[in-house]
């Protein structure tokens, strides 16, 4: 692995793993203190956490995305709800069937499914695989080429 996708990856992981935090403790509030049912509970968590995350994740993991940001949030929100069915099916069959604590099912769970939100966004919606950040778009430089070098209108990469 190129340690810059390496470098990405873990981008991807701290962003993840501070909007699951944040998914976290909305569904322990509205369980716990406003006795919202579990379901509409986890659902609510994630769409919540869900769009923290492509926000944080295209200005600091994808960035360079050739996708406009409204497709790409389509895109996230799209891969999202599939992510929340299974969110929901497997979190469910956790504390219905098994009896799992509900906080711990969520927490197994986002592993199993992080895994396939990541490859989804990699080669899917923000198409940056095998690709890496210019270093100018690094500093927040917009890099300026002229038309003649910019035919392919894409953002440069290393």
């Amino acid at each position: 692995m190129h340690w810059k996708s390496l470098y990405r990856l873990i981008r991807y992981v701290v962003v993840g793993v501070s909007t699951f935090l944040i998914d976290l403790v909305i569904l322990f509030a509205l369980t716990k203190f406003f006795s919202v049912p579990y379901t509409y509970a986890v659902a609510i968590g994630f769409i919540i956490g869900i769009s923290l995350n492509y926000a944080i994740s295209r200005a600091w993991v994808f960035r360079g995305t050739l996708r406009h940001i409204h497709h790409g949030y389509a895109y996230f929100l799209g891969g999202g709800l599939v992510s929340l069915t299974a969110i929901l099916t497997l979190v469910a069959v956790f504390v219905e069937r098994f009896g799992i604590p509900l906080i711990f099912a969520r927490i197994v769970v986002s592993g199993i499914v992080g895994c396939g939100n990541y490859l989804f966004n990699l080669y899917l919606n923000f198409k940056v695989v095998g690709k890496h950040i210019h270093p100018a778009l690094k500093l927040g430089v917009v890099a300026h080429t002229s038309t003649s070098e910019n035919t392919n209108n894409h953002v440069p990469m290393d």
